[in-house]
């Protein structure tokens, strides 16, 4: 690795976490991050969810962004993606989550968490890292998602993004990652929060809680719960 920094402590509670094969991934610049031992959140129960070959993919500034419990869930083959300016941003109970190639086993109470293969990766400039409890989150049931060969995907204005209860998560093959400008971003053991796709609380194209298309400019969430796209930026 070259120019490798975490300024993180008590790391722990994952197995097979992995981080690699990444130039300039840049995670930072957050305020209280969390780690660590959450109950019942489950978001997704989804197999084969792919998000790929994308140019300048943004996920930002957003709140209660939820993804998880998913299998073979693969982002990939994107230059420039950005995932930033969030607050409460969750990964947690996860299988081999992979974000490029396994090496060099790192740090601290984890089974096979691994950062390697990276040049220029920075962890750093946090405040209150924190290893703490959550409860009660789901999203889920879907197959077979795909969102892929898109230029300029932008989801925004949301908080408290969580990924998490996954198996094979895969982030590889780009160039410019950043994850960064967050509050409260926490990685760590969850069970049970989230939507469902068709349950009373899940996301739905066309159902009460779904999203829809909002004119020109993107989308918003069609039910009272729901995201909107705010202006033309995004």
């Amino acid at each position: 690795m070259d120019n490798m920094v975490i300024d993180m402590d008590n790391m722990d509670n994952m197995d097979n976490m992995v981080i690699g094969d990444m130039d300039n991934m840049v995670i930072g610049d957050m305020d209280n991050m969390v780690i660590g031992d959450m109950d019942k959140m489950v978001i997704g129960d989804m197999d084969n969810m792919v998000i790929g070959d994308m140019d300048n993919m943004v996920i930002g500034d957003m709140d209660n962004m939820v993804i998880g419990d998913m299998d073979n869930m693969v982002i990939g083959d994107m230059d420039n993606m950005v995932i930033g300016d969030m607050d409460n941003m969750v990964i947690g109970d996860m299988d081999n989550m992979v974000i490029g190639d396994m090496d060099k086993m790192v740090k601290g109470d984890m089974d096979k968490m691994v950062i390697g293969d990276m040049d220029n990766m920075v962890i750093g400039d946090m405040d209150k890292m924190v290893i703490g409890d959550m409860d009660n989150m789901v999203i889920g049931d879907m197959d077979n998602m795909v969102i892929g060969d898109m230029d300029n995907m932008v989801i925004g204005d949301m908080d408290n993004m969580v990924i998490g209860d996954m198996d094979n998560m895969v982030i590889g093959d780009m160039d410019n990652m950043v994850i960064g400008d967050m509050d409260n971003m926490v990685i760590g053991d969850m069970d049970n929060m989230g939507y469902r796709r068709h349950g009373q609380h899940g996301y739905r194209r066309h159902g009460q809680h779904g999203y829809r298309r909002h004119g020109q400019d993107g989308y918003r969430r069609h039910g009272q719960h729901g995201y909107r796209r705010h202006g033309q930026d995004g």
